[in-house]
């Protein structure tokens, strides 16, 4: 729980600032508390983490087409009779795996072709029938709640990038918040403060490591600690 607590700046809209506070970072325990799952709300499967830099030396002037995705899924009801598995519950192999990261590059040497070794490529998982590349762009400044995120999308059989989801229209609007506030509160004063408001709700969770789902405790929390003053705050205030 310590090691979840982190120090962010919260864009208020009211003020137009940013203000530093001490929140929990929601990760999955799991029963025997050995290891954790990284929290994600698009999905019951674990990521395949990748955690690698994509940079490429020239760029591709080929203009992207984006192609409408299908998302009416339907499950017939042979399917369930026979118990089916669904196309998503299948790992990344290695041979896809490859072939996203030479995907991903590709697509970045189209739209972002200047911005070579700026974006990681953090995780792949399937979803709805594709497989989505999430990437992060490299910031100086990490400590802001939210972050520049690239979602690429990828046909499950031919394996190309087919369409994508870019966040900068919503970061565009704290990007010229200021953060006026000091830092007056350190992160172990912080956790005393806040931690009889964790909350640890069992979860079942599926590994896809392991092919099943196993228990696991949902480590949450709806407050914060304001790190100028060391008041608890709602979060849903800010």
């Amino acid at each position: 729980a310590w090691k979840q607590l982190k120090l962010l700046n919260f864009p208020s809209f009211e003020s137009e600032q940013l203000i530093p506070v001490y929140g929990l970072e929601e990760i999955y325990v799991t029963n025997e508390q050995k290891s954790v799952i990284p929290l994600d709300f698009n999905k019951e499967m674990r990521p395949l983490e990748i955690n690698k830099p994509i940079y490429w030396d020239e760029p591709n002037l080929k203009p992207f087409e984006r192609q409408e995705l299908n998302l009416n899924w339907d499950v017939s009801i042979e399917q369930a009779i026979s118990n089916e598995q669904s196309p998503d519950s299948f790992p990344i192999n290695k041979a896809e795996e490859e072939r996203c990261i030479v995907g991903v590059t590709e697509f970045l040497r189209q739209v972002y072709s200047n911005e070579s070794g700026n974006w990681t490529l953090k995780t792949l998982h399937r979803d709805q029938g594709y497989i989505h590349a999430l990437l992060r762009l490299y910031q100086e400044d990490t400590k802001c709640v939210f972050h520049r995120k690239l979602m690429v999308i990828f046909d499950a059989k031919s394996l190309q990038a087919i369409n994508y989801v870019d966040n900068n229209l919503f970061v565009e609007q704290f990007g010229h918040f200021s953060c006026s506030e000091e830092v007056l509160v350190n992160k172990n004063e912080a956790y005393q403060n806040i931690k009889d408001h964790f909350e640890l709700t069992p979860r079942y969770v599926f590994d896809s490591q392991q092919n099943k789902y196993i228990l696991c405790g949902l480590l949450d929390c709806h407050y914060g600690v304001r790190a100028s003053t060391g008041d608890i705050i709602s979060l849903n205030d800010l």
